[in-house]
């Protein structure tokens, strides 16, 4: 038992030295004749297939008091198609989401369906087809969601409250759902005039990953989506001449509301992304590592010694996404524990996130987050998963595939002196009890 223990150890070193060699996916990448991007992973260690479209179109795009089209759009994208209905009878799964920057699509089959899927996907990027009868009974469904998960629910209010202050006059102040009244505002001409504007050829990108080959694919698509007429590309709003919305000051929030079942602490501070102007590409792998280490699992050192140790919080997180095309945001989420003190519990936190990080816990989490993208990386669909929404906003494929290496590209006193920049004006929120 022992041997085949040792066995196994050599062939799994052999395999993550190996990895860290390679490109992460492999990835293909051609460019349609109508300006259509296309990237295809080919992984066959099962016959499943992933298919995600994505297209430049997000809130950030809508026009001043127009908020919510991208999303209602996302919506109306499924009316009059039975495109759900379809995919759900091959023994599939489709969905999708819309973000600041970006909306995608996405379905999960067979490989051998990937055809008739593209087939249906392309379709709907050649023509948007619902009723006014829909769009009536479908907004009334985005405005309950609204309802649903913000106007009714603490927790939502206190979200869209936080990302106001934080943000300022970035149109990442504005919720990606909408507000309410802009929402009711909206006519079916704003939503056909968006999808012809923003849902063409040039402004979207086709990420396909499974059990397939890369030239199949290349021909099924220039079958399917090359085929659509190339149409004028209405450029996007384009990057700002300053940091939006990036405050060099403290702020603060306290919300209270009867019905909050836990109070919640999120500490939020501006951070790079990829997009920020002369941004050294370092600084954004090493912020990574660091919220990885501070706060990425139960062995992060925010949980060991404010949940484990002082017990002063019952659950605490904290994450980084680069990938914002304004600026980003590394954020601390915790709930403390009951008989909190607010300003103990703050200072406790901040003075952990001041602490300088050693070689030895660098290295560490650079090894563990290094093993999660392989495992990631041998999952068949996870490729069209990871690289999608990056590529859409423009993160070159290189970044994505050469992930590895970066994490590797910086010095212990860099990213000690990178995250000291990140944490000098923090936002603090609160989301109490009323009778907290």
């Amino acid at each position: 038992m022992r041997l085949r223990f040792l066995i196994a150890l050599l062939l799994f070193s052999f395999v993550v030295f190996s990895f860290a060699e390679a490109k992460v996916f492999n990835a293909k990448e051609f460019m349609l004749d109508n300006g259509l991007k296309l990237i295809v992973v080919e992984n066959n260690k099962a016959p499943l297939v992933a298919q995600f479209l994505c297209y430049h179109a997000g809130r950030i795009d809508e026009p001043k008091g127009k908020s919510g089209m991208a999303h209602l759009l996302e919506h109306m994208m499924f009316k009059g198609t039975g495109f759900s209905e379809a995919v759900d009878r091959l023994g599939g799964s489709d969905n999708a989401f819309t973000t600041n920057d970006m909306t995608c699509y996405h379905q999960r089959v067979a490989s051998r369906y990937l055809e008739k899927v593209m087939a249906m996907e392309s379709d709907r990027m050649r023509r948007l087809s619902f009723s006014e009868n829909d769009f009536t009974e479908e907004k009334k469904v985005v405005i309950e969601e609204r309802i649903e998960r913000t106007d009714s629910r603490p927790e939502g209010a206190f979200r869209e409250n936080s990302s106001r202050i934080f943000y300022e006059d970035s149109p990442y102040a504005v919720p990606t759902i909408g507000f309410m009244d802009e929402i009711k505002s909206l006519t079916s001409g704003n939503i056909k005039s968006f999808y012809q504007m923003y849902y063409i050829p040039k402004n979207a990108v086709l990420v396909i990953s499974g059990d397939v080959e890369a030239e199949n694919v290349k021909k099924m698509a220039d079958k399917y989506y090359g085929t659509i007429k190339k149409r004028d590309y209405h450029a996007r709003h384009p990057f700002p001449d300053k940091d939006y919305g990036v405050h060099k000051y403290t702020q603060e929030l306290r919300m209270r509301h009867g019905n909050v079942s836990r109070p919640q602490l999120t500490i939020r501070f501006h951070a790079p992304s990829f997009f920020t102007p002369e941004v050294d590409l370092k600084k954004i792998y090493a912020i990574d590592v660091f919220a990885e280490s501070i706060g990425g699992s139960i062995i992060g050192k925010l949980y060991q010694k404010l949940v484990v140790d002082e017990k002063i919080l019952v659950s605490v997180s904290a994450s980084y996404s680069p990938y914002s095309r304004l600026s980003a945001e590394f954020v601390v989420s915790a709930v403390p524990s009951e008989g909190y003190d607010r300003e103990k519990t703050v200072s406790r936190i901040l003075a952990i996130l001041a602490e300088d990080l050693t070689a030895k816990e660098i290295d560490r989490v650079r090894e563990r987050m290094k093993i999660d993208m392989i495992y990631l990386a041998e999952k068949p669909l996870s490729g069209a998963e990871v690289i999608a929404p990056l590529a859409v906003n423009g993160v070159p494929l290189g970044e994505v595939e050469n992930y590895i290496e970066h994490l590797y590209a910086f010095s212990t006193d860099e990213l000690n002196r990178y995250k000291n920049e990140l944490l000098k004006y923090p936002f603090v929120g609160w989301l109490e009890q009323e009778n907290d």
